[in-house]
């Protein structure tokens, strides 16, 4: 929904990314990035991985099951990375963050990744979600009850 929670939720989160990259380095916080080059390293190799994995659903999502003509024309999109997961545009994001957050290297922010599911976990069932199944009725719950919310993987 154009004004609803699940469109608020990319401006919060990157909000949050940011400001948690800003203030890891600052302070009693920095103590969370680790002295030992090794550990950086690998942390950059998640970031890396997580950055990848983000971009391709978003522009999967985008581009392959060309989302927003479909949904200008009123269709429900099934196919393409939405046959996997029925959000892979707030995965990405998510995905995205937190490689950011493993670019930044303190371990104290690993904590917020699963902030942000929860938050969208908790967000979507009550805005986008509630306002494609009063579009699509039983369409929807079908393709709800056979995909994932979030995780790119089939689910049966």
């Amino acid at each position: 929904p154009k004004y609803g929670k699940g469109f608020l939720f990319v401006p919060i989160v990157a909000g949050i990314t940011i400001l948690a990259v800003i203030l890891g380095h600052v302070g009693p916080i920095a103590a969370g990035v680790p002295s030992q080059k090794i550990m950086n390293y690998i942390y950059i190799g998640f970031g890396v991985i997580l950055l990848v994995l983000g971009l391709l659903l978003i522009s999967n999502a985008v581009s392959e099951s060309d989302i927003l003509t479909k949904a200008q024309m009123g269709k429900l999109v099934t196919d393409g990375v939405y046959s996997r997961t029925r959000h892979p545009i707030y995965a990405g994001v998510i995905f995205i963050c937190t490689a950011i957050l493993f670019f930044s290297g303190n371990v104290y922010m690993y904590v917020l990744p699963v902030a942000y599911w929860g938050l969208l976990s908790y967000m979507m069932p009550r805005t986008e979600e509630k306002m494609l199944e009063d579009l699509f009725g039983e369409e929807y719950t079908e393709y709800a009850d056979n995909t994932n919310r979030f995780v790119p993987l089939k689910k049966h």
